[in-house]
């Protein structure tokens, strides 16, 4: 369960904004990594929220799915979305429950994903990433020896430098990316699990959430609600980003200010790792 948002409240607006954004290189690479076709994988989609990459790659041609979520109401939508594959057996099985640890036995999956989840799993000033770190032993046990692990998540860099909408407030911003991991955090994390980085890439782009473009986004709460950032922002900091984006909306700026501010389609938001032990 993320130490900081209500995902069961989440979930009725979850859909609004996100996808599943890179999913079709996921499905590439644990075909070339795996050396099996996708029919013959079963994957474990360890905090699969509302399912949308379990949805995609079973579409893709993905033999079989397990999701874990600590959040009921991310699942209830997951059981909605996945319920023809539910019903042809395609969909394993759906665990509520909090990670650590992951409840299945040992050599059970082929594939291992934690999608946009490890910096969920901390508390503000464990900056060691233990919790992750505990997280990332329990892939490796249930993950069978030729298996892999896909991680995917915005890096603290990322997060910091190249995002439009975290350039508008640099304390909210700081003080959020000691949630989120550097990539030679997760490398340390990843080695004491016993585990290394056979390949990383940057998806190029913004498809995670489908209103990244609305440089008034910041203004409307509801679609502030579907991006954990805002989480972390105070009162008067959703005051002063408003105030912010009303200036430069004001002066004719507002658009070209975000596009000077955004890198995304240069330097990616979304990092994929794929790892093995």
């Amino acid at each position: 369960m993320s130490t900081y948002e209500d995902y069961n409240e989440v979930s009725n607006t979850y859909d609004d904004q996100r996808v599943a954004m890179g999913s079709d290189v996921i499905a590439a690479m644990i075909q070339f990594y795996c050396k099996r076709p996708l029919e013959e994988l079963h994957i474990l989609d360890a905090g699969c929220g509302t399912g949308n990459y379990s949805l995609d790659l079973l579409k893709y041609g993905v033999g079989h799915v397990t999701l874990l979520d600590a959040s009921s109401g991310m699942l209830n939508k997951a059981k909605t979305k996945l319920a023809e594959y539910i019903a042809s057996g395609r969909v394993v099985d759906i665990t509520e429950g909090k990670m650590p640890p992951l409840p299945y036995p040992e050599n059970s999956f082929d594939v291992v994903m934690f999608n946009m989840v490890l910096h969920h799993l901390d508390q503000d000033s464990n900056e060691s990433y233990a919790t992750a770190g505990q997280v990332l032993k329990e892939g490796r046990r249930v993950l069978k020896p030729s298996g892999v692990i896909i991680i995917t998540t915005a890096l603290k860099e990322t997060v910091d430098r190249c995002i439009w909408y975290t350039q508008l407030n640099r304390e909210l911003t700081g003080r959020f990316c000691k949630k989120m991991p550097s990539l030679e955090q997760i490398g340390c994390i990843l080695g004491e699990s016993g585990l290394h980085i056979v390949q990383k890439m940057n998806i190029l782009g913004a498809e995670l959430y489908k209103g990244y473009t609305n440089y008034e986004g910041p203004l409307d709460e509801h679609w502030r609600s579907c991006v954990s950032y805002w989480t972390y922002a105070t009162d008067a900091e959703i005051e002063s980003v408003k105030d912010r984006v009303l200036e430069l909306k004001a002066s004719g700026q507002l658009e070209r200010w975000c596009k000077e501010h955004d890198h995304v389609d240069c330097f990616g938001f979304v990092t994929l790792l794929i790892c093995r032990s």
